[in-house]
């Protein structure tokens, strides 16, 4: 067995320099943008020059570049030019590869495999001065029929970097390969679209089985090990397992449900500090069990520290506020007119989107400014703009299959479902909306005394 050269207390630098191929996408976006969390200097690469042009605007990284690493010599002048920009680099993440369902071998050989190794060499003298790390993303489906020259790429480039490593002159380069599992990312999505029966047979039950992993968990495992050199210890629940040289990591279900039980008790306790109303917590939590989509909450709110996306400029959305609504918005530092005789004209309310995704957010922003050029109910596409921004904010179909959300005064609703009693509701739908509202309460009623 080779002797372990990664120390468990390894001291990280401040600012570690990082290139990650394709990072752009997937794990490889979800890697970068957790070790941007940490501060990290990093450059990436990708294919298309419309991803590279929408990474360039977070002005965190350091660099992008628009390549195909089909050719070599780029894949080297990348190298190149991204330690030139990083001043050094002490990791090196190979996560781009093409699944060759679109692509005929000749082209899988040279991204999946002559690109990986041009692009260690060209890293290696950097990283020994770093005593820095190769970090390789491989794969479980490496005899699978249907896939044979995406999974042979993969083990021929464990073998490969198994060599290297041998080689004396590159002892101090520390080398680690990493299976992700099956990621809800454009790889599988590839082999259920184009694949032949077998490959597309195992992507479809393993979404039976409780569907593809989160990228976005990935990343974040996987930057902590690339950071530590460590993996996880499902006994202490820490990154304190120092990895072998040239390990193979498997990212197991317990690592997994660490990961997100931690992320959902910061999600919890960020719920629970913020000056929003009892509803509008509630209506937060609901999404962060992934039971709604997106939601729109008033008040002060910043969702930065739990990856949420939200609406850089705060919406105008128009109400008839009561006159409890009003003392509220103002106790939270909402500047509110007086109300008019009987409410009889709308006032404007700050508020914020917020979404799971940006693609989410993208969509509702379009919807809404679609409707702000619809004057009046009568315009065709009215009340199917309003059933999709419904949609979106995760209403039940039967109150979007009637276009409302008033509330019938003489239903009687439980008191246990009186905070969620502002999503549903359409008057003739509203026995099964309260089915939907105790489906709900069920999965959140553990949570509900922790926010009030």
């Amino acid at each position: 067995m080779k002797e372990n050269i990664f120390t468990q207390n390894q001291e990280v630098p401040k600012k570690e320099r990082f290139i990650i191929t394709g990072g752009t996408e997937g794990i490889g976006k979800a890697i970068t943008d957790e070790l941007l969390k940490e501060g990290a200097d990093i450059a990436i690469c990708a294919r298309t020059q419309e991803k590279i042009d929408s990474a360039k605007k977070n002005p965190d990284l350091v660099s992008a570049y628009q390549l195909d690493l089909a050719d070599r010599h780029a894949a080297k002048k990348f190298i190149k030019d991204s330690i030139a920009d990083l001043g050094g680099l002490d990791v090196l993440i190979l996560n781009a590869a093409v699944t060759g369902m679109k692509e005929d071998d000749e082209y899988v050989f040279k991204v999946n495999e002559v690109a990986q190794v041009a692009l260690t060499k060209a890293a290696a003298e950097a990283l020994k001065e770093s005593g820095g790390r190769v970090v390789f993303l491989t794969s479980a489906a490496k005899n699978v029929k249907g896939a044979e020259a995406y999974g042979k790429s993969k083990k021929r480039i464990e073998e490969w970097l198994k060599n290297f490593s041998d080689r004396p002159e590159n002892k101090d380069i520390k080398i680690f390969s990493v299976i992700p599992g099956t990621c809800d990312t454009r790889i599988p999505q590839e082999f259920i679209k184009y694949g032949g029966d077998e490959i597309r047979a195992r992507a479809e039950d393993i979404i039976k089985r409780g569907g593809f992993r989160n990228p976005e968990t990935i990343g974040k495992i996987i930057s902590k090990m690339s950071i530590s050199g460590n993996k996880f210890n499902p006994k202490t629940g820490e990154y304190d397992i120092p990895i072998n040289q040239c390990e193979v990591v498997t990212i197991d279900d317990d690592n997994i449900e660490a990961e997100e039980k931690e992320e959902f008790k910061q999600k919890l306790e960020w719920i629970k500090g913020l000056k929003l109303s009892f509803e509008d917590k509630i209506s937060l939590l609901l999404m962060l069990k992934g039971i709604k989509p997106a939601c729109a909450v008033s008040g002060e709110i910043d969702t930065s520290p739990i990856g949420l996306f939200s609406q850089v400029e705060e919406a105008e959305t128009r109400v008839l506020p009561t006159t409890e609504q009003i003392e509220y918005l103002r106790s939270i530092g909402v500047n509110m007119p007086e109300p008019e005789v009987e409410f009889s004209k709308s006032h404007k309310v700050k508020s914020t989107i917020i979404a799971k995704t940006k693609e989410i957010l993208d969509e509702l922003e379009q919807l809404q400014n679609q409707l702000k050029k619809m004057p009046n109910p009568r315009h065709p596409k009215y009340y199917e703009t309003h059933y999709k921004i419904g949609k979106l904010f995760g209403y039940p179909e039967s109150c979007l299959a009637k276009l409302g959300t008033a509330t019938d005064d003489k239903i009687k609703v439980p008191e246990h479902l009186r905070p969620l009693k502002q999503f549903v509701f359409s008057k003739d739908n509203w026995e099964e909306e309260l089915k939907t509202l105790e489906s709900w309460y069920e999965q959140i009623k553990d949570l509900i005394p922790e926010i009030k």
